[in-house]
């Protein structure tokens, strides 16, 4: 009897702390779930929700907490707009100002992975400057309240207390006000240098190029590395008073500081020194700037030699790259040729690499690639690869694809003490090797190998070229149009370490995520490149913004 009221005892004892367990998190749940009140609606804000879903949610989450699905591959980290610290701010107090807010919106952060929205109509902008702010009002109450974790949510506050503290935090401080500025000249450059070592050089080294030895964080916890400024690279721009004000105010949210001097000479001084160390015409060489690029009618079919010599008279244009996870050394962009004749498109893709990497076959080493991006929507999609509501076709070239039409990778040559007793794969006995491995693709089975038996181009060896022609509807739904439906043709060759890679294709084309070409109208196109050597592969890649594609 004592064992069974045991028994019963440590039952009910489970059975309370499983019921407790579950209220818990039902707690739990509601305390992470955002109640009704705090949902953002009403027309003051236009056509910005909608905007800020399509274009910005991605990376910055539909919440503006910075916590998007694409914010793990972006480095600098996406804003979270509930901190309410933003870079490029022009206030004493480091909130920023409407204009300082519809500038970056505006211009985009070249050195990060925030791109420009110029292409957008000013009052479009305007209201996202509006909406911007509202997600930052609303989550910074949310923080404080304790319904989204950080450490606001350690003492969490009633609404009112919270709404009160959340808008005196975010409330506009007054204009830093510059001094009147000093002239460039060699005095000023020379005491610029002294200030700079003075102040500047323990992060930003000695000469400018970002190898100092101070260790940096930004408010996250993550390592950043100071700006190189001989790279010409600055997120807020490279005038003097750009310079001016991010020196005096600095930038909310990074390692970057505000900065006190004994006078206006010396801030100026050091803005000119600073000026003086970026060669002329870098800033607008990484800048994202919506550019057209014309298909020049030939008479006769382009052919897919991506070393004729007739591409040379074809004239580029040059199209800037950023690096998702934004780094110095990096391929900057690429030069676009495009041709048509009637029939056919072909697009040349030129880029400086000085290393070719067309190895793939250890799980340390990654290949070289390119990829083109089409929407016939004038209003494209989210240029990471679309969305729900929009379909992108995708032309991706391999350089170890190119090596594979050559001679393909065999695993025997790679490992040689990988061993291969018994192969189910073979088809006919008697035609294998001493190894007892099948000589001939056509002695294999496909249904004994995963990926070629379920039509993954990447394990087929009877897939036509080195391009893979392919559809996505946002992150994480990349997929192939299959053996069928590759009609993109195209070649890669390395000279100079210089690549050169052509895509051919015929204009029309009724497949399901296809982009039907024609002569008179025109069609956006986006751009990316990995850089093996970089570790490029997958999500992380250079890429660029839509482009619209005319055709003569």
């Amino acid at each position: 009897m004592k064992r069974k009221r045991l028994g019963q005892a440590v039952l009910w004892i489970l059975v309370f702390l499983l019921a407790a367990g579950l209220a818990a998190l039902l707690v739990m749940q509601r305390r992470r779930s955002a109640p009704k009140e705090f949902m953002l609606a009403g027309a003051q804000f236009g056509k910005a929700p909608q905007i800020f879903v399509k274009q910005c949610a991605t990376c910055h989450s539909p919440e503006g907490f910075g916590d998007g699905k694409a914010a793990y591959l972006v480095w600098p980290r996406p804003r979270d707009f509930s901190q309410g610290k933003f870079l490029l701010v022009t206030t004493d107090n480091r909130v920023p100002t409407d204009e300082d807010l519809f500038r970056t919106i505006s211009r985009g952060m070249p050195g990060s992975a925030m791109p420009p929205w110029s292409h957008l109509a000013e009052q479009d902008r305007r209201d996202l400057v509006k909406y911007v702010r509202a997600l930052g009002l609303r989550g910074k109450i949310q923080r404080l309240m304790g319904l989204k974790g950080g450490p606001e949510a350690a003492s969490p506050m009633k609404k009112k207390t919270a709404e009160e503290t959340a808008r005196y935090l975010l409330e506009v401080g007054a204009p830093l006000q510059l001094p009147p500025e000093v002239p460039s000249s060699d005095t000023t450059l020379q005491q610029g240098r002294k200030v700079y070592l003075a102040y500047c050089a323990k992060c930003h080294g000695q000469e400018g190029r970002g190898d100092g030895q101070q260790k940096m964080e930004d408010d996250l916890g993550f390592r950043a590395s100071p700006r190189d400024f001989t790279k010409g690279i600055f997120k807020g721009g490279v005038e003097a008073r750009d310079l001016a004000y991010r020196i005096l105010g600095g930038m909310p949210g990074s390692a970057m500081p505000n900065s006190e001097f004994k006078s206006p000479d010396e801030l100026w001084a050091v803005v000119h020194y600073v000026r003086s160390l970026v060669k002329p015409g870098e800033q607008e060489r990484v800048v994202q700037q919506r550019r057209t690029i014309a298909a020049k009618r030939i008479g006769s079919p382009p052919g897919d030699d991506p070393l004729a010599p007739f591409w040379d008279q074809v004239q580029p244009t040059y199209i800037a790259l950023m690096p998702l996870w934004w780094r110095d050394e990096r391929v900057e962009g690429v030069d676009v040729r495009a041709v048509h004749d009637g029939a056919n498109l072909a697009i040349q893709l030129t880029w400086n690499d000085p290393t070719e990497d067309r190895d793939q076959s250890h799980f340390t080493t990654f290949g070289d690639g390119a990829a083109l991006q089409f929407s016939a929507d004038v209003d494209p999609p989210f240029f990471g690869m679309g969305d729900p509501a929009g379909l992108v076709n995708i032309w991706m070239w391999k350089a170890v694809w190119e090596s594979d039409l050559v001679t393909r990778s065999a695993p025997q040559p790679i490992y040689p003490r990988a061993m291969m007793d018994f192969d189910m794969a073979v088809k006919k006995p008697g035609a294998t090797t001493a190894a007892n491995v099948p000589s001939k693709v056509a002695d294999r089975d496909p249904n004994f190998y995963a990926a070629w038996g379920a039509g993954n181009l990447i394990a087929n060896p009877h897939r036509p070229g080195s391009v893979e022609n392919l559809n996505a509807k946002g992150l994480g739904t990349l997929h192939s149009q299959g053996l069928a439906g590759q009609i993109v043709r195209g070649k890669g060759a390395w000279k100079d370490r210089v690549w050169r890679v052509v895509f051919i294709r015929s204009l029309a084309s009724r497949a399901k995520g296809d982009v039907d070409f024609r002569p008179g109208q025109s069609a956006r196109v986006g751009f990316a490149v990995w850089d093996g050597q970089a570790g490029d592969r997958n999500g992380q890649k250079s890429v660029t913004i839509w482009h619209d594609l005319s055709f003569e």
